[in-house]
C-alpha cells in the first residue's frame, strides 16, 4: 500500500490515443496530477498520538542548595572581577596623569634647550 503524501506522485495519463486511431503515435504521454480534496487515509500522521506535556523533574533540596551556592559564588566572582578591573583602571589613570604626562612635558621642554655639542656620545 502506497502512502500518497505529495500530489505529484499520482499521475493519470490524459489525451491517450484511442484503439481505432492507428496513425497517431504518442511516445511520451501527456499526464496531469490528481488533486485529492484530503490526504490519503493511510497517512501515518492521522494515526499518531497527540504529544503530551512532560513536567520537568522536581528539584531536590540538595540540588537547590547547590544551585544557590553556585549563584552566590558566581556573584562573588563577578564582584571581585569588577573591583579588580576598577582598581586597574584607577592605577592607569593615576600613572597617566602623574607620571607619564609630567615626563612627556619635561622631555618636550628639554630637547630644544639641549645643545647638540653638549650631548654625550
Amino acid at each position: 500500500m502506497n502512502i500518497l503524501k505529495k500530489t505529484e506522485q499520482a499521475c493519470v495519463p490524459v489525451n491517450q490515443p484511442a484503439p481505432n486511431a492507428f496513425p497517431y503515435f504518442y511516445l511520451i504521454p501527456q499526464t496531469s496530477a490528481v488533486h485529492t480534496p484530503r490526504p490519503a487515509s493511510n497517512d501515518p500522521t492521522f494515526h499518531q498520538c497527540s504529544p503530551t506535556r512532560i513536567k520537568p523533574p522536581q528539584e531536590t533540596r540538595l540540588q537547590k542548595y547547590l544551585r544557590q551556592e553556585m549563584e552566590i559564588f558566581q556573584e562573588v566572582c563577578a564582584d571581585a572581577r569588577a573591583a579588580i578591573t576598577q582598581a586597574a583602571r584607577d592605577a592607569v589613570h593615576f600613572l597617566a596623569r602623574w607620571v607619564i604626562l609630567p615626563l612627556s612635558v619635561a622631555s618636550m621642554f628639554w630637547i630644544p634647550i639641549a645643545n647638540p655639542a653638549a650631548l654625550p656620545l
